[in-house]
């Protein structure tokens, strides 16, 4: 369904969006918060972004602009204006928005079905080495879906869409491949949705870990919205998870569970050292009206760098410190008592999970001692002595 246009825009730089008249005529819904299904047009809402916040987030990431500078001959200091990436790269990104040069014709840039293949291009790509000849369109398409930053391609197999992560380099510094399937298995012990995962091994180029759309349902496609564009901001400097809290209540069917959930998941990612943080790592599934997150995902510990905080958890404070995530409890509507509660279920579901956890990633026994050695950490959790004092000082 052809639900607008994108068009140069005349008053604003970058690219203003305009719904076509049969969309809205037969009942289309808002593609996104910032794009409400009227008349008129939507111009680009800070300078420096290019477009509306709701169509940057299906735009190729960093990731898929390497493929599509490497197979275009674009010096990779040098990039193309936003709508050729639009057009250059596959149907299958995240989210229910796909562009299209035709406003009569719906031609999909489908991808590759052989992971090997896949992981094979993306090896070379992340490596700066010739990809070879079968880096065709397909491969591409495959490779450029995806978001984020680091090698990966939506895939499908057995009749369901997954998400692959390939093995690169940084791996035998830190195994970010393995240390994540284990995040997901302990995440959903500590009650936390997420997607289905597996690791599979495809011969010569190390494990892919799988993780099954939740963008997807069946054939069909679920529109979903990164945080920033739920909280209307350019990028993770300046944004705050209260914001997003805040913005998060007033789009939810549900309000009263969003501080609490968003408040959970924080703290997981803190005890897990998951400190890859930045407001395009949380979604939420949009139908027109109402905004829930999806399930968590991008739970990759750096199980050997510092963690670095690089969103506001309140107050202005990027400390990745779960004691200073239970001081500001208030931002996410949840009681002291639960806020302890929380904490502390965390920290014991993680060091409970740890080794099976590590047995079902593969993991080897230096990579197993690693993740126990570097997880629920003095240093992470603050003071566990203080958080427990403090839990039961109010009678947990």
């Amino acid at each position: 369904m052809v639900a607008g246009v994108l068009f140069r825009s005349q008053t604003a730089s970058g690219l203003a969006f305009q719904y076509a008249r049969s969309y809205l005529e037969s009942g289309g819904v808002s593609l996104g918060p910032d794009l409400p299904a009227e008349r008129g047009v939507a111009y680009p809402p800070i300078p420096g972004i290019g477009m509306p916040f709701t169509i940057r987030d299906a735009m190729p990431d960093n990731w898929g602009r390497q493929v599509i500078n490497r197979q275009l001959g674009v010096d990779h200091e040098d990039t193309l204006p936003d709508v050729r990436y639009m057009l250059e790269s596959g149907s299958e990104r995240v989210g229910a928005i796909d562009f299209q040069a035709s406003a009569t014709e719906y031609v999909p840039r489908d991808g590759e079905s052989s992971l090997r293949r896949v992981a094979e291009a993306a090896a070379a790509i992340d490596d700066d080495v010739p990809v070879g000849p079968e880096f065709d369109a397909a491969v591409r398409n495959t490779l450029t879906a995806a978001g984020g930053s680091q090698p990966k391609a939506f895939v499908r197999m057995e009749d369901r869409s997954w998400l692959a992560k390939f093995t690169t380099g940084y791996d035998r510094v830190s195994p970010l491949i393995k240390a994540e399937r284990a995040a997901i298995f302990i995440a959903s012990k500590a009650g936390i949705d997420v997607p289905d995962a597996r690791l599979v091994d495809i011969g010569g180029r190390g494990l892919t870990l799988l993780i099954e759309r939740f963008d997807r349902d069946g054939e069909g496609r679920r529109m979903v919205l990164s945080g920033n564009t739920i909280i209307a901001f350019a990028g993770a400097s300046g944004a705050s998870y209260p914001q997003l809290v805040q913005k998060m209540v007033d789009l939810s069917s549900e309000p009263a569970e969003i501080g609490p959930e968003l408040f959970r998941r924080l703290a997981f990612r803190m005890v897990m050292r998951i400190d890859d943080d930045h407001l395009r790592n949380i979604a939420a599934f949009w139908d027109g009206e109402h905004a829930e997150f999806t399930p968590a995902f991008d739970l990759s510990p750096d199980l050997n760098a510092s963690p670095t905080g690089l969103t506001d958890i309140g107050e202005g404070s990027r400390a990745f410190s779960l004691q200073a995530l239970v001081e500001r409890h208030s931002f996410y509507r949840v009681r002291q008592a639960e806020a302890l509660a929380i904490a502390h279920h965390m920290i014991d579901v993680v060091r409970a999970s740890r080794e099976e956890a590590a047995s079902i990633a593969q993991m080897n026994e230096s990579e197993t001692e690693l993740l126990i050695r570097r997880t629920a950490t003095p240093e992470i959790l603050g003071s566990v002595d203080a958080v427990r004092r403090a839990r039961r000082s109010v009678g947990l």
